[in-house]
Parts: C-alpha cells; sequence; structure tokens
C-alpha cells in the first residue's frame, strides 16, 4: 500500500534506463524511440532455393516409345524432303503391280490302277523279261538290277566301266548277275535274236541255229546249251505243225501252229541268253561269237536333239515351241531364244510379235485353230551374237 497522505503531492523521481547494445534491435522493433542511442539493424538474412533431389526419368512404354521413333522417322523424311527440293531432285513414284491369279482348273484322273514310276515301271518290265527267259524275279532282285543299270548309265570313262564290270562279275551267279549282263546299257557288245515274222522263216532260222550249235564250226560253244536237245523237239513239233495246217484236212491248226511257236521262243530266248554271256565273257571276240549263232549284235544308235520342235499343248489352242540349247565350244551358254509365229495372207507370211526370253522352250496361248500357222525362231549368245532364223515349222493348232 501506498504511505501517502491525502493531498500530499507525489514526488518526481527521474529514471534513467539502462539499455545494453543487445537489445537495441528488440526495442526498436517494439517501436520504442530512445533519444540518443543509435539503432543498429542486422542485414537481412539470405534464404537460398531449396531444390529437391533428382528423380530417374521414367522409361517410356512400348506405345510410347514406337510413337516417339516414327515421329523421329517422319521428322527425318520431312528434312530429307525439304533438302531434296531445294537440291531439285524429283522422285519417282513406283508404279503399282497388280497379280493376276488365274484359276487353275484340275483335271481329275479317270479310275483305275495308279500312275507308277519310272522305278517300279523299270521293276515290272525286269520281271516281265525274266519270265520270258524263263527265270521268276522277284521284286527285290528285280530292284537289284534296276540300280545296277542306272550306275552303269552314269559311266563315262574306261576306268569306271572296268569297276562296274568287275562289281558285275564278283556278284553270286543268279538270276541278278543274267539279268544285269543282259540289260546293261553301257557299252558292251551283246545280240539280239532278230527272228522274222513269217511262221515257216521262224522255224527254218531256229533250225539253222540250232545245227550251228551242234555243229560248233569256230569252237566258241565249247561249253554246250543246256537246253540244246528240248529245243530240238520242239522245232521238230512247230515244222510238224505247220505241215499239217498247210494240209487243210483238219489235222492241223493255226491255234496249234501258234502254241509250237511260243514254246520254240522260249528256247529261243535261253539260247539268246547263253549266246550274251559267252559275248561278255569275251568281249575281244563277242561279235564273232554272236554272229556266228545267226543272231544279230546290238548297234546303239546317238541320240539326235532337234534343234527345233513343237507340241500340242495342254487345252486347246494352245501350243509348246522347244528350241536346243545353245552351245559354244560343246558347252552350254545363256542365251535369248526368240520365237515368232504367223499366217499366211496374200501368198506371204505375215509374222507376228516376237517373243523373247532366257529359256529354250514356250507356251503359246490363244492360238488360232484350225488353221495353218508357221513357226520360227533364233538365238542370241554373247559370244556367238544373234544367229539367223531356224527352218520354219508349220501345222494346225488343235
Amino acid at each position: 500500500m501506498s504511505n501517502l497522505k491525502k493531498e500530499q503531492a507525489v514526488p518526481f523521481i527521474k529514471v534513467e534506463p539502462r539499455v545494453k547494445d543487445e537489445a537495441l534491435v528488440e526495442i526498436a522493433s517494439e517501436g520504442v524511440t530512445i533519444a540518443g542511442v543509435e539503432e543498429v539493424v542486422s542485414s537481412p538474412a539470405t534464404i537460398g532455393e531449396k531444390k529437391a533431389p533428382l528423380k530417374k526419368k521414367k522409361a517410356l512404354g512400348k506405345r510410347a516409345s514406337v510413337k516417339k521413333k516414327v515421329d523421329k522417322e517422319k521428322k527425318n523424311v520431312k528434312a530429307k524432303k525439304a533438302v531434296n527440293k531445294e537440291n531439285g531432285v524429283v522422285k519417282v513414284k513406283r508404279k503399282k503391280v497388280v497379280a493376276v491369279v488365274q484359276q487353275v482348273v484340275v483335271v481329275k484322273r479317270k479310275v483305275g490302277r495308279p500312275r507308277l514310276t519310272a522305278k517300279q515301271k523299270s521293276i515290272n518290265k525286269i520281271i516281265r523279261d525274266g519270265l520270258k527267259m524263263g527265270d521268276v524275279i522277284s521284286a527285290k532282285q528285280a530292284s537289284v538290277v534296276h540300280y545296277k543299270i542306272k550306275q552303269g548309265a552314269r559311266i563315262k570313262g574306261i576306268a569306271e566301266a572296268r569297276f562296274w564290270l568287275q562289281s558285275v562279275k564278283q556278284m553270286p551267279d543268279g538270276v541278278s548277275k543274267k539279268m544285269i549282263i543282259m540289260m546293261a546299257v553301257i557299252a558292251i557288245i551283246r545280240g539280239k535274236l532278230g527272228m522274222p515274222t513269217n511262221v515257216t522263216l521262224y522255224k527254218e532260222r531256229s533250225v539253222a541255229m540250232y545245227n550251228v550249235m551242234s555243229e560248233n564250226p569256230h569252237g566258241y560253244y565249247t561249253v554246250a546249251f543246256a537246253g540244246l536237245a528240248q529245243w530240238l523237239t520242239r522245232n521238230t513239233a512247230l515244222d510238224t505243225a505247220i505241215k499239217n495246217n498247210e494240209k487243210n484236212d483238219g489235222s492241223g491248226s493255226a491255234t496249234i501252229v501258234k502254241a509250237c511257236r511260243a514254246d520254240v521262243k522260249t528256247s529261243l530266248n535261253l539260247f539268246m541268253t547263253y549266246i550274251n554271256l559267252l559275248a561278255f565273257s569275251n568281249q575281244t571276240l563277242a561279235v564273232s561269237i554272236i554272229e556266228t549263232a545267226l543272231c544279230v549284235v546290238i548297234v546303239r544308235g546317238a541320240k539326235t536333239v532337234k534343234d527345233f520342235e513343237y507340241k500340242m499343248g495342254p487345252g486347246t489352242g494352245k501350243i509348246r515351241l522347244k528350241s536346243a540349247g545353245a552351245k559354244i565350244a560343246g558347252k552350254r551358254v545363256p542365251a535369248n531364244y526368240e520365237f515368232q509365229y504367223g499366217y499366211m495372207v496374200a501368198g506371204a507370211i505375215v509374222w507376228g510379235t516376237i517373243i523373247g526370253q532366257p529359256r529354250c522352250k514356250i507356251l503359246l496361248s490363244a492360238m488360232a485353230t484350225g488353221v495353218l500357222t508357221y513357226f520360227r525362231k533364233r538365238v542370241t549368245t554373247t559370244a556367238g551374237g544373234m544367229s539367223g532364223w531356224s527352218a520354219v515349222l508349220e501345222t494346225s493348232v488343235l
């Protein structure tokens, strides 16, 4: 409580404030002014920008990456077009090629036996030829013969021929070896019967062959033919059948003659096999051995290649032309083959458009049918140049 009396004046006391330097900033901030005191305000603090930590960019998705790639390519193309336009480069657009698909009508085969391959046909022929000679050949044996003959057909030199002959000689004696010798396609001298068609002349030739075998004039047939006695019996039976048939008294007939001739044919086939075996074992005297037995030496003809030929194509109004392959110094070379067709107009042939191609055969379609058509060809090679026109072929297209 205050000790002052009523109506007593309050004494005035002057108080000097003591202010420290550290409080000046705080006092100034509160709006108090102090005389004789210099206000010191500190410089404002520098506030730096706070940076967020770097984050790894997320990889683009498949669709986005493809889109980015397409955009980049479009940009490159656009830039390239601009450069080409600036340099005066003109790009020519390619023409659109429309492929026309032709519908192929499959022709159904007639119902019957299935088609045989070349090997099957060859095997069947070998089996039939074996039966003609009185030998039964299995399919496996015929297959061995077939492949051995194909091997012989590929022989190109003397050394290969000798090796082939040695391999055949080393085979076990049997029907396969016999058939290989009979059907060999290499340069082996062999013979054939060459019998006449007239039955009387047929009988006389058979009897003459038998006499040569029995007399053995040159000593080639020291090893006698095993079927000689049966051959004589069959010759006699055929002679009797022919005489009885010529009497016309009913004692003979053409059927009997035919049967007797078939028996003689069997003996002759066995005889021919015997002669060819002798000729095979002695190729030096093969021609003499065959001709002494009154047989015929087989002469192999050279294969002839036609320069220009035609063949009626599949269907109506089609024809196939074929030229021989171009050769220089005996070797096949690339060439351009030109084919031309024409029609007779007012006594002169009017030729159509020349068709050139690298193949030596061509199929012409939509040709006029029933009209005489003319064809010719010529060949052009790099080394030989252009040849002249070939001989003119003429035919009516079916």
